[in-house]
């Protein structure tokens, strides 16, 4: 863990990572409380936790896009509404899903261990990356929400671009919307990446229901990862 660290520190990574977790583990709460409200019980394995994200997900995404209809959907507004959300986020009666995979890893055996420490490096890698290399469609608008997408209080506001595709309201965009703006673009690539470690675990819970062989199941997620 103190390489990790140092490694993130040295790239300045380590805050935007942290400002990831966060977000993510409200997110996670969400659902998690949403589970309880529906009387099914706390996630407790890891297709509980990514049905959790899921649920919160839709949750999020339905108040952002009603207070964008209300013209309440600014960018600061929607990082007010998802820091307060973290207060009900904490009653889901749920671990935080970085715990949950903490316990995971210390059940694992020595191999599987080394193949997760090999899969978090992997990640600390993009993290670090994302500081210093940026996409063109990144740049054209993904990069760009508080100019492009909601410069006023809605997302829904004409902004009299050339063309549609240019910048329309989308789901996962405006989902980035909270971590934008910030001086910092990589807290916005590295929810990406943190998307991609949600995709790997679902990978993780298919490759264990199609019953793939214990030893196999992390070196074929370390090469969906690197794919």
């Amino acid at each position: 863990a103190l390489p990790l660290a140092f490694y993130l520190r040295r790239h300045a990574a380590d805050a935007p990572l942290l400002l990831d977790l966060l977000y993510l583990e409200i997110i996670v709460g969400l659902g998690a409380l949403a589970r309880r409200v529906s009387r099914l019980p706390p996630p407790r394995d890891t297709a509980g936790y990514l049905q959790a994200f899921v649920l919160g997900f839709v949750a999020w995404s339905l108040l952002a896009w009603s207070l964008s209809a209300l013209a309440l959907g600014s960018i600061k507004a929607l990082r007010a509404l998802t820091l307060l959300l973290a207060i009900p986020a904490a009653c889901g009666g749920h671990a935080p899903l970085m715990l949950h995979l903490w316990r995971r890893l210390g059940e694992q055996t020595r191999v599987d261990r080394f193949w997760c420490g090999a899969l978090t490096a992997w990640v600390a890698v993009l993290y670090a990356r994302s500081k210093v290399v940026l996409g063109y469609d990144s740049l054209w608008y993904g990069l760009r929400p508080e100019y492009v997408l909601d410069p006023g209080n809605s997302v829904y506001q004409p902004l009299g671009l050339v063309s549609v595709v240019h910048y329309y309201p989308k789901l996962y965009e405006v989902f980035l919307l909270p971590v934008s703006a910030l001086g910092d673009n990589s807290v916005i690539t590295g929810m990406t990446i943190a998307m991609l470690v949600l995709i790997l675990l679902a990978c993780h819970t298919l490759a264990v229901r199609l019953g793939l062989p214990q030893r196999a199941r992390l070196p074929v997620l370390a090469l969906v990862a690197r794919l």
